[in-house]
């Protein structure tokens, strides 16, 4: 492995680039090429919170983003009918974000897939050796974010 191979943050954008694409390719082969990725994770969490009322602000914080890029993802979620936001009856400026019954049934096919998608992911790899990779990259995030509190 060269130098420049073995650098983390080229290693880990040349992953994400190429799980993105293969991830891509299966959604497009279900016939959810309308849905991207980050759109997909957060149709995931709306699912796993189904139990309480979910808002723009909790999906800011989940993923660690800026609400104009979450207001962009759920504009899409919207206008593809994957979500609909629902006016809360003491606070007309507060809405709540809500599944619809194609974004249930994108999310079970969509979940099955990723439980295939772990196994292929991981083939070759021992229990040990997937949870020191957690545990590293943990590590390397809790680095990141000691050291972003100071800029």
């Amino acid at each position: 492995m060269s130098e420049h191979e073995k650098k983390l943050g080229y290693t880990l954008r040349e992953l994400r680039i190429i799980m993105n694409r293969y991830i891509d390719a299966k959604r497009a082969k279900l016939g959810y090429d309308d849905v991207s990725f980050a759109q997909g994770g957060i149709v995931h969490y709306l699912h796993r919170n189904q139990d309480h009322p979910v808002y723009q602000k909790d999906i800011e914080k989940e993923f660690d983003l800026r609400p104009s890029t979450v207001t962009g993802i759920l504009q899409g979620l919207e206008k593809n009918g994957y979500i609909e936001r629902v006016s809360v009856p003491d606070d007309g400026r507060l809405k709540e974000i809500v599944m619809t019954d194609k974004a249930r049934i994108m999310e079970k096919n969509m979940h099955e897939l990723m439980q295939a998608d772990e196994e292929l992911f991981f083939r070759g790899f021992s229990e040990e050796e997937k949870e020191a990779l957690f545990t590293a990259l943990e590590k390397v995030k809790q680095n990141i974010r000691e050291e972003e509190d100071q800029l």
